[in-house]
């Protein structure tokens, strides 16, 4: 997530304006009380079947420090539920201004840095409450209720982020769905994530080096510490890569 200061801007946002730009938004808006769905074909919301190409997607995870319980909340990929979004039950979506599983056009974000177009996203709980709100862009888009959880806890163990890259070998070779831009991290010019911080039980941010990467492809996808963002506090972490052909060799 990108902090508050140094050369971040976040463009004037009124409420009847999304957070950033989807498709979507060019043909309408849905009116207050109603959340936007995307449409799906009978194929893609049947549960039991399985993805038959490929697929490239981002989860987040939230651990807790239980051991006797070891409750957690976590996107298994679809690996288990075999579904994703708004599929599966758990999430409460309240925003109307974003639909779940559809993209961001491109430069359509209302946060840049350096004039890049960047977007912030968070996952936490609000001291008082115990439902964790997610936003993106600083406007809240939903929330996973605290019933999720055998146990109320104040604040989360272990933060686990990161990508997914489906690979049925179609063709018999390792799919070429790139994860980021398409670049690796060693490249110079990578993907990144801006100023990544972690928040505390009260509320404040706080830096989160990341311990521990999980790299099942590291020839043709990676991940990379670049050291503590200069402007704000939090780590700017590089990632992506191309896939093909590279992965298996």
């Amino acid at each position: 997530m990108v902090g508050s200061t140094g050369r971040r801007s976040h463009a004037a946002n009124s409420a009847a304006e999304p957070p950033v730009e989807q498709e979507w938004h060019r043909s309408g808006s849905c009116p207050e009380g109603t959340i936007p769905i995307r449409r799906l074909p009978k194929t893609t919301a049947n549960p039991n079947l399985t993805i038959i190409h490929t697929l490239s997607s981002s989860q987040g995870n939230i651990v807790v420090d239980d051991v006797s319980n070891s409750p957690r909340a976590e996107n298994d990929g679809g690996k288990n539920h075999k579904c994703f979004n708004l599929l599966c039950p758990a999430f409460i979506q309240t925003s109307n201004k974003i639909a779940l599983g559809t993209s961001f056009i491109k430069g359509g974000s209302s946060i840049t840095y350096d004039g890049v177009p960047y977007v912030s996203v968070s996952i936490q709980r609000v001291s008082g409450q115990k439902q964790w709100w997610v936003s993106v862009n600083d406007t809240i888009i939903g929330y996973y209720p605290h019933t999720l959880f055998p146990t109320f806890f104040p604040e989360s163990f272990v933060n686990q982020v990161g990508g997914v890259v489906h690979n049925s070998r179609p063709r018999g070779m390792h799919t070429d769905t790139v994860m980021g831009n398409g670049r690796m991290p060693d490249s110079g010019n990578s993907a990144v994530v801006k100023a990544y911080t972690a928040v505390t039980a009260n509320g404040a941010d706080i830096k989160d080096m990341p311990a521990t990467f999980g790299v099942t492809a590291p020839k043709c996808y990676n991940a990379a510490v670049l050291g503590q963002n200069r402007d704000v506090p939090g780590y700017d972490i590089a990632y992506g890569g191309p896939g093909g052909s590279q992965c298996d060799r």
